[in-house]
């Protein structure tokens, strides 16, 4: 560990000494704003110095700037610490949010708490109640009001109840029984739920209150009820029309108190209730002073009834409110439109000012010792209607081009482009205008979205991307030989159909569910054609081409295949591998495709006999049924415990096979525990008496097995049509030296260059579950390429790389390299041919051996374990221009170990404290990247002495103090060198974790318009809660005046 934040908690204490025990490697400590007490923050300083360990982020001791302690800290040593736990930086500022939160909290929760009993639910948490019927209950008082509850049938055994409250529940009815042995219930509030109707006879009569305000009640009937004792009886809020005042008197002799208000009673049955409730003397409402009624009720004798049932209390502000939203939402979406329209000129000038690296034309170089027929350009930025555009500056010698769309930040700064898509749309302007139309294109993981398929491209690879729609025009006549859009968004192929000159065609990965008749009517020439990870269920093999000599299926939903009336004379291999096939008509199947070589088969559901059959079929036609490479192991099963295994092929258990196969399965087990305990006893035995003999049964064995299930004939891999001008495009070859060569490549053509690069998906399955497919590239292997110029090889789980004489481009990429070979030429007179090297993404912890690849153009390292250079690893690599060492491990860098030809430098992420730059001297040298180190000064003089043709430095995220980063600016602004603001770590963090995005002006403008539509919102829930105020506080003025 090098570093280790503390800064900003509320630590009082730190054990320096335990610390470095553990983390002796560590350099830096940020430690600032913490509570310590002056003494200890003393003492721990005072250690880390001793430790050599930085403990500030801004600022140094050799500062002169002024305290820049807030009031409530204290400074030593240049860093502050709080005075208490309490005492920060923004303790003002938490104490004002608090207050406001809590006023906003209460205003909102008020009027919350009275809408939500206005509507009839406040609901929260307790929805079941458990009790035991067998236990006897003491509980004499219970208040559930406000939960959950639904049902009370637990509710039944607390006999000893006097006062149950359930107000604010989301009770519909009440059963019988709840209630049947409560005799000692005084008071039941039943409140605030959804009762539309209720049988007093199943209440016990010894209540005094019952409250039923705020429900669904339409009619109440007292009739046969008695209720001696009862006193009040709300029924406030209802749906009651009508009332038997005479029934309930009866019912209820000793009533006193009957509010009935809010109910929508007709105003001459009101009338009439009043009366009678008059001459009863009782009480119909809460206090003797008169109420004031809505516009939506009108008052008699001081209480107030609803005109109508959907007339209630909140029904017209409800409706104002929602009005006066809709109008105040409409406009604050005109003034919005209105900015956009009226002030676009304001925000181009924003754009302008906030994005100075976009001013000019921006022009893209090719990578170094890609030349001549191959230009890599990263992190191109191309976006539609872009002016002025881009340019790419590469000879004319280019054929292919790649577009790498890294978000890494040693290629641009990485806070720049970040959620933005850098290339989202390929279009004719693109590439006839910015790439001056290459034969070849690839663009590998860029978020592409659209495809507009250029005329006179030739071989595209757009693998791994976002591609919903690929845009052709039926009028026109395209090149394009070779068409990988594997692993893509596409639904439909109809606009491929165009596409008649297609050889190869990838479509695995992508969301297909079936194929149109006319997609391959045209497809004359189409030869390979993958089709698997997509959705098919079904699929017509009297629409695809009978020109195909292989045709992928692999991972869809197959059932069924039907090879009558087809015919596919060429077709040497066809994968079916994880369908749900249950059966396979072989002698149809080879009638069909009569040079069938290669039909991997596995992980089908295929019943066992049905499984032997057709792997005896496969055999005799001399088929492989599945995929070799790891299978050559010594290991005795290939297949999981749901899978069963025929001659080395692994088949799924039939979904079918379970039901009728349990008996078996008893028999089996039992069978298998009468003869393990039969045999267990003499196993020992067995095994030290008669080795000899198991040894010979189980070679017998392996080799009956092996003879069965396996031919002799090599894996022989073609280039996948339409590629070989540009380079030899080959899935799934596998390489093992420490087993039999399985794989053969027949290359045709004039172009060597191979790929045998291939995405994880796309790799067998048994392959992805044993060893690595390609452990090492040594001479045997690049003799069977038949010795490419230009190699690429990923994702293949590489460890060792022995790299040839005569190789000129080499892509490793993301491997698991620990070793790379180069041993010096045998020849004196002869040199390595590499131009172009990338090893990032692997587990290299030296590249000292590489001091001999004399013509390197390209380096690249990035991301691997390296920590230290050597002074002679550089020493004669005299045409080196590109070197990427970002993301290593390098406490100190001395430039003099550099080659005077280096032109862009990149060691960004590699935690270094210090660059010796005293000696060192580099003319060429115009890019220089060190984002997100842990530098603290870097002497400028000394810099434009080593670098006087430096055009871009990149410092960002680093530990310089304010002073030397101003001294920095100036002295690079003086200089003409651009540079990135030297932005320092905190100013990054904040910018990272609140996503300040200032280079994207339109997701600034979108932003701009929901918060537009947030605070028209806001403005709303304004109004309501000024209103719920506002009817809050006339309310308790009502009931002040009342009392």
């Amino acid at each position: 560990m090098r570093e280790l934040s503390f800064e900003n908690n509320r630590l009082t204490s730190l054990d320096v000494t335990g610390m470095m025990v553990a983390c002796p490697a560590l350099q830096l400590l940020p430690i600032e704003y913490n509570p310590i007490p002056r003494d200890e923050a003393q003492r721990i300083i005072t250690e880390l110095d001793r430790h050599n360990v930085t403990y500030y982020i801004n600022g140094d001791k050799a500062s002169d700037s002024d305290n820049s302690c807030d009031s409530d800290e204290y400074e030593i040593d240049g860093v502050c610490f709080s005075t208490s736990v309490l005492g920060s930086r923004t303790f003002l500022k938490a104490f004002v949010l608090i207050v406001v939160g809590i006023v906003l909290l209460g205003v909102f929760g008020l009027g919350a708490r009275w809408i939500c009993e206005s509507i009839g639910y406040c609901g929260s948490s307790i929805k079941v109640v458990e009790t035991d019927p067998a236990v006897s209950y003491n509980i004499r008082y219970l208040d559930l009001s406000h939960n959950s509850l639904q049902d009370l049938k637990n509710l039944s055994v607390l006999v000893n109840l006097q006062t149950l409250k359930l107000d604010g529940n989301e009770l519909l009815y009440i059963k019988p029984e709840t209630f049947a042995k409560m005799s000692n219930l005084s008071i039941l509030t039943l409140g605030v739920n959804h009762i539309m109707k209720i049988d007093l006879k199943v209440l016990p009569k010894s209540l005094s209150m019952l409250d039923l305000k705020r429900n669904s009640l339409r009619e109440i009937d007292f009739t046969s009820v008695s209720f001696a004792a009862m006193r009040e009886l709300d029924l406030e809020s209802n749906r009651l029309t009508s009332l038997d005042v005479t029934g309930m008197m009866q019912a209820c002799p000793a009533l006193q108190l009957l509010p009935i208000e809010y109910n929508p009673i007709p105003r001459d049955e009101a009338q009439r209730i009043i009366t009678e409730l008059d001459r009863h003397n009782v009480t119909y409402k809460a206090s003797d002073s008169d109420n004031s009624c809505d516009s939506d009720k009108y008052a008699i004798d001081g209480i107030c009834f609803s005109t109508s049932v959907l007339g209630s209390r909140t029904f017209l502000k409800a409706f104002v409110l929602i009005v006066v939203g809709i109008v105040l939402l409409a406009v604050f979406a005109v003034g919005a439109r209105w900015i956009w329209y009226e002030m676009r000129a304001f925000l181009v000038l924003c754009c302008i000012l906030l994005i100075p690296f976009s001013a000019g034309v921006r022009v893209y170089q090719c990578s170094p010792g890609t030349d001549p027929n191959l230009c890599i350009v990263n992190s191109l930025v191309y976006t539609p209607n872009q002016n002025p555009l881009p340019q790419v500056n590469r000879s004319d010698t280019v054929d292919h081009i790649e577009l790498r769309c890294s978000r890494y930040y040693y290629y641009t700064p990485w806070y720049s482009y970040s959620r933005k898509d850098l290339v989202a749309v390929y279009d004719a302007v693109l590439h006839s205008n910015v790439l001056r139309s290459p034969r070849s294109t690839t663009m590998i993981n860029c978020h592409l979205h659209t495809l507009v398929m250029p005329q006179n491209i030739e071989v595209a690879n757009f693998f791994n991307n976002l591609i919903e729609v690929v845009e052709t025009d039926p009028a026109v006549s395209y090149n394009v030989r070779y068409l990988d859009l594997s692993h893509n968004s596409l639904q439909d192929l109809k606009n491929l159909s165009v596409l008649v000159n297609l050889q190869t065609l990838k479509l695995d990965g992508n969301e297909l569910l079936y194929i149109k008749p006319e997609t391959f009517a045209k497809m004359s020439n189409l030869s390979m054609l993958s089709l698997g990870y997509n959705h098919f269920e079904k699929i017509d093999l009297k629409v695809l081409p009978k020109s195909l000599t292989t045709l992928d299926l692999i991972r869809n939903s197959l059932t069924e295949i039907n090879f009558t009336s087809v015919s596919f004379t060429a077709m040497r291999e066809l994968d079916l591998e994880s369908n749900d096939l249950t059966s396979l008509n072989v002698a149809s199947m080879m009638q069909a495709c009569p040079a069938l070589q290669l039909l991997p088969i596995e992980y089908n559901p295929l019943p066992k006999d049905e499984a032997k059959r057709i792997v005896k079929e496969l055999i005799r036609h001399n088929v492989t049924y599945y995929n070799e490479g790891d299978k050559a192991s010594d290991s005795g099963s290939f297949c999981d415990s749901d899978e069963y295994e025929i001659h080395r092929a692994c088949f799924l258990e039939s979904k079918t096979q379970g039901s009728g196969s349990f008996l078996k399965a008893f028999v089996l087990i039992l069978l298998g525990l009468v003869l393990f305990g039969v045999f267990g006893l003499s196993a020992r035995w067995i095994w030290y008496e008669m080795r000899v003999l198991w040894l010979a049964v189980t070679v017998l064995l392996v080799l009956v097995v092996d003879a069965s299930g396996q031919n002799d004939t090599l894996l022989v891999h073609h280039c996948d049509p339409g590629s070989e001008a540009f380079v030899c495009t080959v899935a799934s070859f596998v390489y093992n030296i420490e087993k039999p060569q399985h794989s053969r490549l027949i290359h045709t053509g004039d172009n060597r260059n191979v790929r045998l690069g291939f995405p994880q998906s796309t790799i067998p399955r048994s392959l992805r579950t044993g060893e690595s497919p390609i452990p090492i590239y040594d001479a045997k292997l690049h003799e069977e390429l038949n010795r490419p110029p230009a190699v690429q090889v990923s994702t293949a789980r590489m460890r060792r790389l022995e790299i040839p004489l005569d190789l000129q481009y080499g892509d490793f990429s993301v491997n698991k390299i620990v070793e790379v070979t180069a041993p010096e030429p045998r020849d004196s007179g002869s040199q390595y041919a590499l131009r172009y090297l990338d090893l990032s993404r692997n587990s290299l912890s030296s590249i000292d051996k590489l001091h001999v690849l004399v013509n390197l153009e390209t380096l690249i390292v990035m991301h691997n374990m390296v920590e230290t250079l050597e002074s002679t690893v550089f020493s004669r690599m005299h045409k080196l221009t590109t070197l990427v060492l970002s993301g290593n491990a390098f406490e100190g860098l001395e430039f003099t170990i550099f080659p005077p030809s280096l032109v862009w430098l990149w060691v960004d992420g590699c935690y270094i404290r210090t660059l010796g730059m005293e000696g060192a001297h580099l003319p060429a040298l115009e890019k220089f990247v060190a984002v997100d180190n842990n530098l603290r000064t870097l002497n400028a003089s000394v810099l434009q002495t080593m670098a006087p043709n430096l055009e871009e430095i990149f410092l960002t995220d680093n530990v310089f103090s304010k002073e030397t980063r101003e001294a920095l600016q100036v002295a690079f602004d003086q200089a003409g060198i651009a540079h990135d603001g030297i932005v320092p770590y905190s100013d990054i963090l904040d910018y990272h974790y609140h996503d300040h995005n200032l280079l994207d002006m339109r997701e600034r403008l979108e932003a701009w318009e929901v918060s537009l539509g947030t605070t028209a919102v806001v403005l709303n829930l304004l109004c309501i809660t000024g209103w719920v105020g506002y009817r809050i506080w006339q309310t308790r003025r009502q009931r002040h005046q009342l009392n």
